[in-house]
């Protein structure tokens, strides 16, 4: 009799992990989880450090820092390949640059002292002007991110993709 309940106990044990198993699989396909986007967002943190700290460590005018950033603008969304709506953002309270790309035509729009219309259709796109402030909030779309400039050369950046009818947008 004692043998007959341990069967059934271990077979009990053994249909609990089963079930367990088929949930976490489950659950596991069915994630909207986009790496692509995780895996650009970890890149541009360490591209856009070497950056900062090779225009830093060589002393770059800030012509210079400028030119050079619009060169890594261009080549990081030629290396994207219009996977995901790309935003990049460099420079101090004076003179900043929005450059970047996107896939679908929408309204982007840099708003600090003023609004300034950035684009309005698809591809790439880079211009300089002056937000006139500490805070600049920029305007994708109708979705919207605040960022704040502070002391010295800034760089942020927003990567933005739609999937499954799903947004994902990361800051970094």
């Amino acid at each position: 009799m004692e043998k007959k309940g341990q069967f059934y106990l271990i077979s009990a044990i053994v249909l609990g992990f089963v079930i367990i198993g088929i949930v976490s699989i489950t659950n596991y396909i069915g994630k909207d989880a986009n790496p692509r986007i995780e895996d650009l967002n970890e890149e541009l943190k360490i591209e856009s450090r070497s950056f900062l700290e090779y225009g830093l460590n060589n002393s770059l005018s800030d012509s210079a820092f400028n030119t050079n950033f619009g060169t890594f603008a261009s080549d990081y969304v030629s290396y994207v390949k219009s996977e995901v709506d790309i935003y990049l953002i460099f420079g101090d309270s004076s003179d900043l640059t929005v450059a970047g790309s996107q896939k679908e035509a929408q309204t982007v729009i840099l708003a600090g002292s003023g609004n300034t219309t950035i684009t309005e259709t698809a591809g790439e796109f880079n211009q300089n002007l002056n937000p006139g402030g500490s805070s600049i909030r920029l305007y994708f779309g109708e979705d919207y991110r605040d960022f704040t400039l502070r002391n010295g050369k800034n760089i942020y950046f927003l990567l933005s993709e739609e999937l499954n009818s799903n947004r994902y947008v990361i800051v970094g």
